[in-house]
């Protein structure tokens, strides 16, 4: 639990492993409410974070060869 969007998470749903496709997809509902919590609690007047499809393309592999289970639950190296 030491990842504050999986804090926020447990916080809105109870469980910090609930719905993560949808915290993790730019622009949804539960995202941008996560993101606006997040930075209330640490005090900043904006954040922003990297997009998950721009990490993955610029580590060069195919999604499915890199462990994205701490972003969205997708994956289990």
């Amino acid at each position: 639990m030491e990842l504050i969007t999986r804090q926020v998470i447990r916080e809105l749903e109870g469980d910090e492993n609930k719905d993560l496709a949808k915290y993790a997809t730019t622009g949804s509902p539960q995202y941008e409410k996560m993101v606006r919590i997040i930075g209330e609690k640490l005090g900043l007047s904006s954040l922003r974070f990297n997009l998950l499809e721009t990490l993955v393309e610029a580590i060069g592999l195919p999604k499915c060869k890199v462990c994205t289970h701490c972003f969205d639950g997708s994956s289990d190296f």
